[in-house]
């Protein structure tokens, strides 16, 4: 991870410092910078979420402050920011709808993650970014302690049964039988981590994302510093 947020900060210093951005040279490289780290990180989260182990989960929460640290700096980019607003102005006639909505968009995102903020209020902002993304690791470790060494096990409504996958039916009968009760029920011994699924989208606020996404959602919080 940390080499290739190495090479993702040296593309985004590439690009910041071109004399004339246009969206094809500055755009769509920095969505493909996003994909790519998303497409990394999210099977990391995902896998964290449904296979926790110490050694995962060590490399994990590790990982946190350098994605929090990289999506906060990006978001927080003046060069970038006003790439995106000569884009805007020289070629938002030419745009078509979809790519005009991502200008847009990329734009709100900067303005809600503090780039008109001056530095310590930058500095304060990265930190509680990062703050905030340990502490969302912790809470799901948390959840994922007190319910992994048991499992629940939940009997099913047979009007709630009617409606399940006809391959449920069996198992889920049969788990029943074994429990002791009557009918069909359904068990739960892990939790899938809401974070790990939606870490790597835009929102790597910390959100690494959120997958599809982007890792970080990187305007969350921002507007506690209005």
């Amino acid at each position: 991870m940390t080499e290739l947020l190495g090479a993702c900060r040296a593309r985004l210093a590439e690009i910041a410092r071109l004399a004339e951005p246009t969206f094809a040279s500055v755009v769509v490289p920095l969505e493909e910078l996003r994909h790519r780290l998303a497409r990394t990180w999210s099977p990391i989260g995902h896998l964290n979420g449904v296979m926790n182990s110490e050694a995962l989960r060590a490399a994990y929460n590790a990982c946190l402050p350098l994605l929090s640290e990289y999506y906060t700096d990006l978001s927080q980019s003046e060069p970038l920011y006003r790439a995106y607003l000569h884009i805007r102005t020289h070629e938002g006639a030419r745009l078509d709808a979809v790519q005009l909505a991502v200008l847009e968009r990329a734009l709100h995102d900067f303005h809600q993650a503090g780039v008109a903020l001056d530095g310590d209020r930058k500095l304060r902002f990265k930190g509680i970014m990062s703050e905030l993304a340990q502490l969302q690791a912790k809470f799901e470790e948390n959840v994922l302690d007190s319910t992994t060494p048991g499992r629940t096990t939940s009997p099913i409504r047979r009007s709630s049964r009617a409606s399940m996958p006809a391959s449920w039916h069996r198992p889920s009968a049969g788990r029943a039988s074994r429990g002791s009760m009557a009918g069909s029920s359904v068990s739960i011994s892990r939790p899938t981590s809401r974070w790990s699924r939606t870490r790597t989208r835009r929102s790597c606020a910390a959100c690494f994302t959120k997958p599809g996404a982007r890792a970080l959602p990187i305007g969350a919080g921002a507007r506690t510093f209005r």
